[in-house]
């Protein structure tokens, strides 16, 4: 169709129809007709801004992450939102350059109906991919079609599978703060002042008497009276098992993971602090011990005896203690009332069975079938640097503890001569330095609970006469001390440096003890999360080959406008220009309506668009233009009645109305 745009060419006359009166456009200059050949660009340009704003989303996504399901969920349609836009502007460009160049088809080849009306219709309709008239005639145009119809597959369908979701490790590092403990806070604590956490006070290790009972008096002071029943409860639920285990089952909870990784992390972080801990040396051959080797079978009747009160701290202390608790002084306050005189050492004798036999000329072979290896440990109460590594992956926390024993609790010079008794100028008193006086008291209270563990023996009474048995009077069978036929381990300074150490540790599950405590530490931390990936080279290649095609089509397009020197369309005002025909309407008589089913010969006749042969021959014009034919009529035609279409002749809607009256006044 015609769309009334003129174009100017040197030395030919622009005319207008003859005949019906139609609208007309002014004669543009050559430039003109240069722009109307760039005017598919928009379209292309839209569809790359498309593009490109689609692979600038993407790259602004790539390995973001997005726990909000409804943003993620935006985000990917925004982004298919984009390819639709492509696909669109793309399709409208090729569809512009297809409406041109099918015009280009109409005027060179002779159609049937039913081809005419498959291109016309051949971005919508599919079947004119099955047309082979349409195909063979019109390869080009055709092939336009077929890219439109594939535009979607590369646009809309496989564009958007560029960007994708994984699981991605995200890994950083974060001060969280984590449990630990604290013994300082019992050095400065006062039951007078409780702490309150989580609704409730938190316990102290320590239940402490009082000097007087009017605490007004000056010179009033706390002293120490015994493990808090939440230390001993603690430590007897737990020293009948594994702590570590049970310290590892805590923190295998998802609270716990939660809390010391400051989110849904895996991470792993190292705890330190002070504490207690015993510290284990076999003294068996140095001489000037609690006891030696002759109590231990088979010199003695013991596999195992523990001596563990040396030094204890006496109960009740020195002076007149008034009745009920409290322990109040009646009187005077003795001078060394609540002192801590030294601190408790643990020595173990111990032998166990090494199954080998006694030799018969042993003067031990009477009662004893098999030799027994002799030893004994002396495990001194220090205070101890834990460091305590944590990793928790998944569900599960493994915890490896170190130790550094750093100086003993109090005091160190224990003979047998001073009975365990350190120079008064060394004992420790509550009334010269409180905190140090109530941190060795938190101390003491826990290894005073693990004393009455081990305390004890076990008496072995000979295989001969005998018969063989163990006596037991201790609860240290309760323990992993011992085997299951109540003979001891080999290692048993080893197991009791570690069941005390994991006893220490277990107090990281009871936050409700004052010593626990938390304590900002560097955390290394990983979780995997679902993260956008964009794969960039996926994009393009669904991309690329539509941009090139349609680039193609675009430049053949516009080669077209400035080859026709006008513009086509495929409107409906173009049909009713190019359908003037006293041919067709004879032809299409009878199926006016345009319903289906059309008349079979009417789709087979065979039409091109040219210029209608007419007895149009003027004479010699008086102005010099002598030659020129009168205004000539394109339309749709029988092939025997149309003519090709010229370049620079004179043909409707390349003309005003003024200029064509005016040719026709010159021409009369």
């Amino acid at each position: 169709m015609v769309y009334a745009e003129p174009v100017e060419l040197p030395h030919r006359i622009k005319s207008t129809s003859s005949g019906t009166p139609t609208s007309q456009s002014k004669p543009e200059h050559t430039s003109s007709l240069a722009s109307k050949a760039t005017h598919f660009a928009p379209s292309f340009l839209a569809g790359l801004a498309a593009t490109f704003g689609q692979h600038f989303l993407y790259s602004f996504l790539h390995h973001k992450r997005e726990d909000r399901e409804d943003l993620k969920t935006s985000l990917v349609l925004f982004g298919r939102a984009l390819a639709y836009l492509a696909k669109v502007a793309f399709a409208q460009c090729i569809a512009m350059c297809y409406h041109q160049r099918i015009w280009r088809t109409f005027r060179n080849r002779a159609l049937s109906v039913r081809s005419i009306d498959l291109l016309y219709s051949g971005i919508e309709d599919a079947s004119l991919l099955v047309n082979w008239e349409a195909v063979s005639n019109a390869p080009l145009v055709v092939s336009m079609a077929i890219v439109v119809w594939l535009l979607p597959l590369a646009t809309v369908i496989a564009s958007p599978s560029a960007l994708s979701f994984e699981w991605r490790p995200e890994v950083g590092d974060a001060f969280v703060s984590v449990p630990t403990l604290n013994f300082s806070i019992e050095a400065i604590s006062d039951w007078r002042k409780p702490v309150i956490h989580d609704g409730g006070i938190k316990k102290s290790t320590v239940y402490y008497n009082i000097s007087s009972r009017d605490e007004t008096e000056p010179g009033i002071f706390d002293y120490y009276d015994q493990p808090s029943s939440e230390t001993q409860n603690h430590l007897m639920k737990n020293i009948f098992s594994s702590p570590l285990e049970v310290l590892n089952s805590t923190f295998n909870q998802e609270i716990a993971r939660q809390r010391s990784c400051g989110g849904n992390y895996n991470c792993t972080y190292t705890a330190s602090f002070l504490g207690p801990g015993y510290k284990c040396e076999d003294v068996t051959n140095i001489p000037g011990g609690l006891f030696n080797t002759s109590v231990l079978v088979p010199e003695g009747a013991h596999v195992y005896y523990a001596n563990v009160d040396t030094g204890e701290y006496r109960q009740p202390q020195l002076g007149n203690l008034s009745n009920g608790p409290g322990g109040y002084f009646e009187g005077d306050i003795p001078n060394h009332a609540g002192d801590f005189q030294f601190e408790p050492e643990i020595w173990i004798g111990y032998a166990f069975n090494t199954s080998r036999r006694i030799p018969d000329n042993s003067s031990f072979a009477k009662n004893w079938t098999h030799q027994y290896e002799q030893h004994i440990m002396r495990c001194i109460h220090y205070e101890t640097k834990y460091t305590v590594d944590f990793n928790f992956t998944g569900h599960t926390c493994q915890i490896k503890p170190s130790t550094e024993f750093v100086a003993p609790v109090h005091g160190f010079n224990f003979s047998s001569s001073n009975a365990g008794i350190l120079p008064i100028d060394q004992w420790l008193s509550p009334r010269d330095n409180k905190t140090a006086y109530k941190k060795v008291a938190a101390y003491h209270a826990i290894g005073e609970v693990f004393r009455d563990v081990v305390r004890g023996k076990i008496i072995a009474q000979a295989p001969s006469p005998g018969p063989y048995y163990l006596q037991v009077l201790s609860d240290v069978t309760k323990t992993s001390f011992l085997k299951r036929n109540y003979e001891v381990q080999p290692d048993i300074s080893t197991r009791l440096e570690n069941l005390y150490q994991g006893i220490v540790l277990s107090f990281l599950t009871q936050p409700t003890m004052l010593i626990n405590s938390d304590q900002k530490v560097l955390v290394h931390r990983s979780r995997y999360r679902v993260a956008f990936v964009y794969n960039s080279l996926r994009l393009w290649i669904c991309y690329a080959p539509v941009i090139l095609v349609t680039l193609a089509i675009l430049l053949i397009g516009a080669w077209t406008v400035w080859e026709d020197g006008t513009t086509f369309s495929t409107g409906f005002a173009r049909i009713l220009a190019t359908t003037r025909n006293p041919t067709l309407d004879e032809m299409s008589r009878g199926a006016c309506l345009g319903n289906d089913p059309f008349p079979v010969e009417l789709m087979q006749r065979k039409l091109q668009f040219g210029a209608l042969q007419e007895d149009t021959s003027m004479g010699d014009m008086s102005d010099g233009f002598s030659g020129c034919e009168s205004v000539g009529h394109c339309a749709f035609g029988v092939p025997a009645e149309v003519a090709p279409i010229r370049r620079g002749m004179l043909y409707a809607g390349l003309g005003t109305r003024t200029e064509v009256e005016e040719k026709k006044v010159k021409l009369e």
